[in-house]
């Protein structure tokens, strides 16, 4: 399952390290990768195509997003803060 963890390496370009701006430019890219549309539509595509490497990755990228939810973790706002 490890290389279907693109969307979480992705998702930590959200993440609000380095400069305090920093956080307000990656705040886009984190409720990007974390907004459910994204996974739900490779699921989309997997089932139709049957592709079992899409459907993983799907499940893989909506597994993620549900533990950071679980964990507090929420879309972010503007400013890079969480919501």
């Amino acid at each position: 399952m490890a290389a279907f963890n693109v969307p979480a390496l992705l998702a930590s370009l959200g993440q609000p390290t380095g400069p305090p701006d920093a956080a307000a430019t990656r705040g886009p890219v984190h409720n990007l990768t974390h907004h459910l549309a994204g996974p739900l539509t490779l699921l989309a595509i997997g089932a139709a195509l049957t592709r079992l490497a899409v459907l993983a990755a799907a499940l893989d990228w909506t597994t993620h997003i549900t533990f950071d939810r679980a964990a507090g973790h929420t879309l972010r706002n503007p400013d890079g803060s969480l919501r």
